[in-house]
């Protein structure tokens, strides 16, 4: 199968595509992953043009303007690739993703990845809810996250939700006495937290429990 990976954001102030790579190095293990039995194209947009191919991943760099509620370029680039099924960075953006399916057509999948928004109100809500005709899934970090968003009335259907954790993780553990020397830290227990220290990860109980 072919996936297309792309967003409707840009960020103009990278031009060389082995820093941008790296600066987003934490969810490229997500598309090698995909990519080890699937075509994976990756649509990246910076300053930088040209076609750059890592771990079995085609990252294609182009320079759309993405600042337009018709990114009719951007889509019909999407749409050129000829995708079996097209993951679409953030819920943010529901006018584009339902004129990507006109461009589609109803064939390939179109699959929205939530990055922590939370759910709309207003004219937003309204059109995520219309755009929901026009996605065949959506991956939240949780489910009860994407229940929020059924509970608030942005979308109606629990059965496109789909748990899955948005990043991979490039972390491996290195002998003790180098992550040691490196942190500063001797003592024999130590703790990160790697997550915000909000109510709603409610820190304290997790550092009660240990």
């Amino acid at each position: 199968m072919k996936f297309v990976f792309a967003s409707y954001i840009s960020s103009n102030t990278y031009n060389d595509p082995a820093a941008w790579l790296e600066r987003i190095k934490a969810y490229t293990g997500v598309l090698e992953a995909v990519a080890a039995n699937n075509e994976v194209i990756s649509i990246e947009q910076i300053n930088y043009e040209g076609d750059e191919i890592k771990n079995g991943v085609n990252y294609r760099f182009r320079k759309f303007n993405t600042r337009t509620y018709f990114p009719v370029k951007l889509n019909l680039f999407i749409s050129q690739q000829k995708p079996d099924v097209v993951v679409i960075h953030s819920m943010h953006f529901p006018l584009q993703v339902m004129l990507l399916r006109l461009l589609l057509g109803r064939k390939p999948k179109i699959i929205i990845q939530n990055h922590a928004e939370k759910p709309f109100t207003g004219i937003k809500k309204k059109l995520v809810r219309l755009a929901e005709h026009s996605v065949n899934a959506y991956l939240f970090a949780s489910r009860a996250m994407g229940l929020d968003w059924i509970a608030k009335a942005n979308l109606t259907s629990p059965k496109k939700i789909h748990e899955v954790m948005e990043l991979s993780s490039f972390f491996h553990p290195v002998p003790r006495e180098t992550a040691r020397a490196k942190t500063g830290i001797i003592e024999t227990k130590a703790f990160l937290w790697v997550g915000r220290l909000d109510q709603n990860k409610d820190p304290l109980t997790v550092i009660k429990a240990f």
